[in-house]
């Protein structure tokens, strides 16, 4: 089969209602609510003793959220990150990829080097499309940091570290929070880097897919000011989440990539929009056994961060067979037309140590190299690559 499975439709819009003026409060919903304790609630709960439990759901005024998330929250057995012995591994593994790419790509070194540095000047003034515009009830989400922690697997002891602004002469001219986001005064390709443990690529991916088609304003739209200290509101999908400037840590772990402070507040907003986008499909009782149901941050598909990124703006497309010479073009039209391109690389240790891409990994397309023989995509983990056209083979790729 080749060519798209759906044709993507913009929807029009603006995201000039974001609230900013009144304070939003941040209420524990234990002191609303009567919620389920742990040891009321254990992993196996049938679904129907759940369901009776919750029977008067209705939404949470300060937090955005209903009972039954609250409750989930608090009862979730969230897995933790990666152990030591699988981070090795793919430490490994990741530095035997690089190597063998390095080796590859010296003679593409300056085409990279060129396109990228081309590519980031280009983005100061690429105008972003607008966005579409917030219900009129919206609340902004908001989530302590004990569940936060439950949801990412670090547990309720969770607390925050807060942001150290960036203090030098590129953002000397920037607004108070500018400096708290971005290094540069801007959002950069560069600002990325993947931690390992967390296998969100599709996610960081999504951002650099989205900065190179939207340029920096596709990026910095998503932050507002909050009226409420330390704080931030980020906008993915059709909701307000109000993001803590700071990491998250449980004292031994960390959520979080290595990136930028403004990467990391926008991981810690989807891991929320991840269980805000499900309020309608709960079943309680099997998010609360099944840690994986949805609601993690860890290995999900590239086209749940392009629209959350989008603010549901935008269909995404799923190329099938993009080697084809069907789904080659679809790929070139949307490069051609400034559309965020991921690509999802297929798994197997010899096609990676061939590709110079990690196996299972996702990258975003930047553009085509001249001769149009190869992708040139930006890896996560910090890298300009230089992917051949003729071994998209297996390969997925999101665009919009």
């Amino acid at each position: 089969m080749t060519g798209v499975v759906n044709n993507n439709v913009p929807t029009a819009g603006t995201n000039e209602n974001i609230q900013t003026s009144e304070p939003v409060r941040n209420t524990n919903a234990r002191e609303e609510f009567d919620i389920l304790d742990e040891e009321a609630l254990p992993p196996q709960q049938n679904t129907l003793l759940s369901q009776n439990m919750l029977r008067n759901v209705r939404f949470h005024r300060c937090t955005g959220l209903n009972n039954e998330q609250i409750a989930v929250i608090d009862n979730m057995r969230a897995p933790k990150v990666r152990g030591f012995f699988s981070n090795l591994f793919s430490k490994i593994g990741r530095s035997v990829v690089g190597f063998v790419h390095a080796f590859k790509s010296r003679e593409t070194r300056t085409i990279l080097n060129d396109t990228l540095r081309t590519r980031t000047n280009a983005l100061r003034n690429i105008k972003a499309d607008k966005l579409p515009e917030l219900p009129r009830d919206s609340t902004p989400v908001s989530m302590d940091a004990g569940q936060i922690g439950k949801l990412t697997g670090l547990g309720s002891r969770t607390r925050v570290i807060p942001f150290v602004p960036y203090e030098n002469e590129e953002n000397r001219n920037a607004s108070p929070l500018q400096k708290m986001l971005f290094p540069h005064g801007e959002p950069r390709f560069d600002d990325i880097k993947q931690n390992p443990k967390l296998q969100d690529c599709w996610f960081l991916s999504s951002i650099s897919s989205i900065l190179n088609s939207q340029g920096a304003e596709g990026i910095e739209r998503l932050f507002s000011p909050s009226a409420k200290e330390n704080h931030v509101l980020v906008r993915l999908g059709k909701n307000q989440y109000e993001v803590p400037l700071g990491r998250y840590t449980n004292g031994s772990e960390n959520f979080g990539s290595r990136s930028a402070n403004w990467v990391v507040a926008l991981e810690n907003a989807m891991q929320m929009h991840l269980l805000a986008m499900r309020k309608d499909e709960y079943s309680l009782s099997e998010v609360i056994s099944n840690p994986d149901s949805n609601v993690n941050i860890r290995m999900r598909g590239a086209e749940i961060g392009l629209k959350a990124l989008l603010c549901d703006g935008y269909d995404v497309t799923l190329v099938q067979d993009p080697e084809s010479e069907t789904g080659l073009n679809t790929i070139k039209t949307a490069i051609k037309n400034n559309r965020p391109v991921v690509l999802g690389h297929a798994g197997g240790l010899f096609k990676a140590l061939s590709d110079g891409i990690s196996p299972k990994h996702a990258v975003s397309v930047l553009g085509m190299s001249p001769d149009e023989k190869s992708l040139i995509v930006q890896d996560p983990y910090g890298k300009t690559k230089m992917l051949a056209v003729s071994k998209l083979h297996e390969c997925s790729v999101c665009l919009v």
